[in-house]
């Protein structure tokens, strides 16, 4: 059955003008034992610029993006989880949360919006109405936003810099 499988992609592919390759397979060698990650892949994965893809379904077209860095070596103290409470509710307590940062000069905080998957229409509503209410109303408290590093709930959380009081 397998042989069949692979004649079938051969004839395929020579009927898109692709022959198979003459070199021959590299015997696979033995799995190396795991040290761990290496440190400078690590330092350079910390280095990379969180940017939050415009063209993603869950953002509003019309928002502008900032680019900051995200270092996944800060721990972020303050969170507020959004998940479950409407957008009025949702948007009360980012407004609290954010007064409450910036009085206690808190350098940033994680604000968990969810990616929308069980929002009605499948849609998200929490972040698209959290990155208005930044670009808005949190402008005095908020100097710069960014989707959370994969570690602290990627597509579904904002990193939040405060500004100093």
């Amino acid at each position: 059955m397998a042989e069949d499988e692979d004649l079938e992609f051969l004839q395929a592919m020579a009927q898109m003008g692709l022959r198979k390759s003459a070199k021959k397979a590299r015997p696979k060698s033995e799995p190396e034992a795991e040290t761990g990650p290496d440190p400078e892949f690590i330092q350079a994965i910390q280095s990379i610029e969180v940017v939050p893809n415009k063209d993603a379904p869950d953002r509003q077209p019309d928002l502008p993006t900032r680019k900051i860095k995200v270092s996944k070596k800060e721990s972020v103290e303050e969170v507020l989880d959004l998940h479950g409470l409407t957008k009025e509710e949702a948007l009360v307590q980012l407004t609290q949360f954010c007064v409450q940062n910036f009085i206690s000069a808190s350098p940033s905080g994680l604000v968990i919006t969810g990616k929308g998957l069980h929002s009605q229409g499948g849609s998200p509503i929490l972040k698209p109405a959290v990155e208005q209410w930044i670009l808005t109303q949190g402008k005095r408290y908020v100097k710069a936003y960014a989707e959370a590093p994969r570690a602290f709930g990627g597509r579904g959380a904002l990193v939040l810099y405060f500004r100093n009081s």
